[in-house]
Formats: C-alpha cells, structure tokens, sequence
C-alpha cells in the first residue's frame, strides 16, 4: 500500500518498532488488520424502537463491511417519523426496561461471537439525565439578565415576565420549561448600576437583595438617569437530555454534584448487571460519555463554600459582573477590568477543578468498579481541553463533514480544534488508542462520498486521532421504505451507493490504526497556550468550536511545526508544575520536550514562571512568541504574585531563548463556513 503524501510529516514524527518484517506482529496486523483496528460505528437505536432479530440482521451486514465494533446508542426517534404510517409495528422499548434489557444481552452475545467489540452510551442522546432525577441532582447554572432604565422611576415587574425576558448575555432561557419544577428557579441577586459605573474602579453597584420583599417580583426605586438593573437567577433543571430516547429523557445532571453522578451511573450498572446477569465489563470493552453540552452550568450546591476554601475568598460581590464577560453597562477604566478579570479566572478555574473531580473522576473509577474502560469526549466549556482527556482510558475528538453552498466547496473535512489536545493528552497519559467521532455530519448527509471520509481520516491522523466512530449507523428495518430511519451522520449503510467499496475504507483504516495504535508518536515541541487569560477575559468557551480565538494561530501552531518536521504537544501549567527539567528537556511521564513555545502567554501562576526557568536553566529552549509573561491570573494578594511572574520572567535570559519572535500575521484566503474563518495553516511558516 502506497502512503499518502499527506501523511509523510506525520511518519517523521513515529517511532515504529525495530523488529519490522515477516514476523513482527504489527507488519503482520497491517497486512490484515485485526476487527478492533478498523472502524467502529456510532450505532443509533432510533426511539429504542428495537428487536434483537433486526440488531443481529443488521450485525451481519457491518461485519460483512470489515465493521469491527459498535457503540450502542439509543436515542430519541427523529421528530419527521413520529406520525409515520406503519410506526406502530415497531414498539419502542424504555432505556434499561426489561424487554430493552433483553435486546441488549442479545445483541452484545452477537457481536462477541462475530469477534467484534461493543461500547455503550451512559444514558441516552447528551449531556445524560432523566425525568427521575431529584431536583437537587439536576444541573445548575447562574444566569445574568440586565435590565437598562432611566430613572427617575419605581420599577416593579413579575419574576417570570424579567426571566423571560432577553436582556441577557448570550445564554438562553429554559429549554423545556415544562419539565421544570415550580422551585427550581429563584433569584439569587439584584444591584443597581448608575452612570459612570466601572470610570473609577471597582463597584459592586447597590446590592437591593435586602429590599425585596416578593418573591415573585422585584422591586427598586430607580434615581434619575441612566440605570441598569444586574438580576442573577439561580436556574435549577434549566436544560434537558438532546435528543433523549425514551426513559432517559428528561433534565440534565448535575456533572458539578459527585453524588448525583455516582448516582446515575450506579443505577444504570445495577439494573443492567441485575437484569442480564453479568457485570458490565463482560458486556462492554467501554462505555461512553458523549459532548458535555452542558448549556453553561456554571454552580452547584456548595459552590460558593468550595470557591472560598480554594481561592480564599468570597465571590459573591463580584458575580454579577463575572458573569457579564466583556460587557460592562460603560466603557469600563482599566481597574474595574483589572478586578473582574481576576476573579473571573479563579470562578472558572474552581468551577473546572470541580469538574474533574467530582465527574471526570467519578466517572473512570466508577467505570473501572464496573470492569469497564472510560471512554469520553472530555472537552466542552467545564472541563480543561487538555486534562478531560488525560484521566480517561480512552479520550476520544470530533471530526466534522461539512458542506457551504455558498461557496460551492462541495463536503469539507474538519479536524476540530480539540482534537491535538485530545491526542497530547493521551500521549501525556501514556494512551496509544485516540478515538475520535468521526465525519459528524449534520448537514451533507446524503452528499458524502469515502474520498470525503479518506480526506477526514487523514487530517485527524495527522491531529494524532487513530481511531475513528463513525457518525453514524441509524438502526432501521429491513421492511421500512428507504432511506430508512434517518436521524443524521453520514449514513453509512448497504443503501448507499458507496457500500460496495466500504470495505476498502475499513482496510485503510485498520491498517494505519494497526501502525499508529503500535508506535509511540515522537514530539520535540511543548506548546502552552493562553488559557489563562482565556479564562479571565471570556469565561469558559465551548470546545471544539470556541466562540474566541486568541491568539488568532492558536491551534494552528502545533499543525504548521508538524509540516516542517517537528511532532508537538499541548502542554498545560499543570503538566509544567509536575514535569522534571533535566538535561536539557522538559521530562513528563515517557515524554519529553527540548524546546517549549509560549503562544502570547500573559498570565502565569508564579509557580509555572518557576518551572519555565528551570527549564531554561538546564538547557532547554524557551521560545516566546509574541508577549512575555508578566503577570499572575488570579485575584488574592495579586500584586505580590505580579511581581514574582515579572521577577522570573525577567531573569530568563540567554542564548537558550528566542524571546519576543514576532506573531504571525492573520493572512490568506478566508473560507466561510458554518463556524467562521478557516485559515491556511501554511501561513505560519515564515
């Protein structure tokens, strides 16, 4: 088999193992690559409107195509065939009911004696949940609406009439208002902003919370001029289940609340282990957590408490206005955004040490508990990109197929931007097997052809993603008029005309998993972003289509280094603070790193600042691109903290660093597309 040009950069970059040839297993693995290096589909049971006699018809045909696992997916049956004729002969079955039980145990003895490999989606659709949660195990978030008046004037207006209301700040209301219980919603906070607000400094404007005496309004005696009304509602049960099959529709859990996810998760391993027999690792290789698509959860119960103990300090003065990024009522002067941004980075970095603790954690050990691998899509906004995908046994991306008439480009492959940080964290972790969603398609979904899912493939290689999950294999009957039940991906099925050369594909991609998922990727180049400031300046972004890209390359940098010859890692504070700095390289784990890139890092825990010289002074190159750190993110005893970052920063000097290179200008042609500008990375090579 001929390698791909495209992929040459990335093979300079591999280490393969010494013994190649006749007998080595892995060249053995990729003349016939064995069920679990080739693709896996993302398996929907529409409705859950299933039967074990289709699941296995259907088996038949996936491994017939060189298939070599599945993920069981139920999820909710596609609005346009709820009123289908004929629908009714296709019962659906509730998530973890017995006859849904049955169809599971039957399907998963199918694919072990085809030799192939099943995973299992905790819940159903995304982020998981269900009707039968409590209120107290339900997601929560802070949401901020601000109301401009002009006084003089004795303002007086219904809770619910203000909520519905849309002078907000990007977040949306209730998604499903009737699923939500009468208390789940409150007001948490009222202040009053007059002119001139933010001109002097900080101000915590009028707190008016002592003055209301309704539960169900708010009331404030307005002064003359301009004013603005900053209300805070504390939002219970807020958002639901997308796409939820039955029975496990409903609200979303609290992924902050260590309790109510052990909870959830216990439930589903205790009624499927009760029900079929086994324990869950003897069903499934893995289960699986899809997008944490959490709508901005932002609290839970013990937050305020959680973020005292660990910063040292009250937020509650300053939440209105850290949950207002970049949108101050007046320009604001530079102390006022000196104050917020500050205490914004240590909102959100509580709120994500939150997270990985009490989710991320709860989640792996309660999987391996289970005999189970984790397998998780670990980014969204709640979670660090890098270290989501670091503590599960099998971190996984998303690549998209996308399609612009606009522009007439025909279907576009896009590696997201997540995805190098997906693959360093494995790397970092020690995971040779990346996964990744693969070819999601929502909107060409008859129009994707193998040369679209061949183009995908390789750019995700290239991003360090082995192992794709096609998007995906809709569950539909034989009997059914064609096309079938079709939910969305990129319809991999015997009914498309591509299907007799699938398995070509499939080949193609056992064989460069079987060569990928047996090397050791080689890496010269940490690379730290400014996620700090990230953090302090916008809040929390979404991953993997982050609202804000600064600065500009940031996610390109990585790609351009890897086309001229140098493999890179994502590389965190964290990861810096742990590493060891010795003979020149920066040491962690099997890792290690001769020459560590800053990409405009302006902020930096003194303790990072520490590392970086150490670094530097074992012979390591620092590289600065752009701006030099100099200054600490957070907001307790920050001027001492400012000062320590400046000191250090200021003693690394020497021959050993590139300081202040010059950024690259944002230039080429853009291309519009669904999620904004996508830039030629070969514009960073100068």
């Amino acid at each position: 088999m001929r390698i791909p040009v495209i992929l040459l950069p990335l093979l300079l970059c591999i280490h393969f193992s010494p013994t190649w040839g006749k007998e080595d297993p892995v060249y053995e693995a990729f003349k016939d690559p064995p069920k679990e290096m080739r693709p896996f589909v993302r398996w929907w049971w529409n409705g859950n409107r299933i039967s074990s006699k289709e699941t296995l018809r259907q088996l038949d045909l996936m491994e017939a195509a060189g298939i070599g696992g599945v993920e069981i997916n139920s999820i909710k049956m596609e609005g346009y065939l709820e009123g289908f004729p004929g629908l009714e002969a296709y019962p659906a079955l509730e998530w973890l009911g017995p006859e849904w039980t049955q169809v599971v145990l039957d399907t998963v003895d199918s694919v072990k004696a085809r030799e192939m490999t099943a995973d299992i989606i905790v819940g159903s659709g995304w982020p998981f949940g269900g009707r039968f949660l409590p209120l107290e195990e339900q997601s929560q978030r802070m949401r901020l609406v601000k109301v401009p008046l002009a006084g003089p004037e004795d303002f007086d207006e219904a809770v619910d009439k203000l909520y519905a209301d849309t002078f907000l700040t990007g977040v949306n209301a209730y998604k499903n208002r009737d699923l939500v219980e009468p208390n789940a919603l409150r007001v948490a906070d009222i202040r009053l902003i007059g002119p001139g607000y933010g001109l002097s400094g900080f101000d915590p404007g009028i707190d008016l919370m002592p003055a209301q005496d309704d539960p169900e309004r708010v009331k404030a005696a307005i002064p003359a001029g301009p004013h603005t009304l900053y209300i805070v509602f504390h939002e219970q049960g807020y958002t639901e289940v997308k796409q939820g099959a039955p029975g496990a529709d409903g609200p979303v859990v609290d992924h902050y609340n260590a309790k109510a996810v052990s909870h959830y998760l216990e439930m589903m391993a205790s009624r499927l282990e009760a029900a079929t027999g086994q324990e869950m690792g003897d069903l499934f290789r893995a289960s699986f957590v899809d997008s944490l698509e959490l709508d901005h959860a932002n609290w839970t119960q013990d937050y305020l408490e959680q973020f005292e103990a660990r910063r040292g300090y009250s937020v509650e003065p300053y939440l209105p206005f850290v949950l207002d990024p970049e949108r101050p009522v007046a320009q604001p002067a530079q102390a006022y955004q000196e104050v917020v941004r500050r205490v914004r980075y240590d909102y959100v970095k509580t709120l994500i040490e939150l997270f990985e603790e009490r989710f991320l954690a709860t989640y792996v050990n309660w999987a391996e508990s289970h005999g189970l691998k984790a397998r998780i899509q670990g980014y969204g906004r709640e979670t660090h990109p890098l270290h989501g995908s670091m503590l599960p046994h099998l971190p996984e991306g998303e690549t998209w197929l996308w399609h612009d008439s606009d522009t007439n480009r025909g279907v576009w492959p896009h590696s997201t931007k997540v995805n190098k940080y997906v693959s360093s964290g494995a790397h970092l972790s020690g995971k040779r097997t990346v996964s990744f969603e693969a070819m999601t398609n929502a909107v060409p979904v008859f129009r994707a052809t193998l040369n679209d899912f061949k183009r995908g493939m390789d750019l995700s290689i290239l991003d360090g993603l082995n192992h794709p999950i096609l998007h995906g294999w809709n569950y539909s009957p034989d009997d059914f008029p064609f096309p079938g039940w079709i939910r969305f991906g990129s319809f991999v099925s015997p009914l498309n005309p591509f299907w007799p050369e699938f398995p070509r594909f499939s080949d193609y991609v056992g064989r460069m998993g079987s060569l990928l998922r047996n090397s050791d990727y080689q890496a010269q180049v940490a690379v730290l972003s400014p996620r700090a400031d990230e953090w302090a300046k916008h809040d929390m972004l979404y991953q993997p289509f982050p609202e804000v890209v600064e600065p500009w390359y940031q996610y390109r940098l990585s790609r351009a280094l890897q086309k001229v010859g140098f493999g890179a890692d994502y590389v965190s504070e964290r990861i810096l603070q742990k590493a060891d700095m010795k003979a020149g390289a920066l040491h962690y784990g099997d890792r290690s790193y001769s020459i560590l890139v800053l990409q405009d890092v302006i902020s930096l825990e003194p303790d990072t600042a520490r590392c970086i010289q150490r670094f530097h002074e074992v012979g390591g190159l620092v590289v600065f691109v752009g701006r030099r750190p100099s200054r600490y993110p957070g907001w307790l005893h920050y001027e001492q903290k400012d000062a320590e970052v400046a000191k250090v920063m200021q003693e690394i000097r020497g021959a050993q660093v590139l300081d202040m290179v010059s950024p690259p200008k944002e230039q080429g042609v853009p291309i519009p597309g669904p999620r904004g500008k996508w830039l030629d990375d070969s514009v960073l090579i100068q």
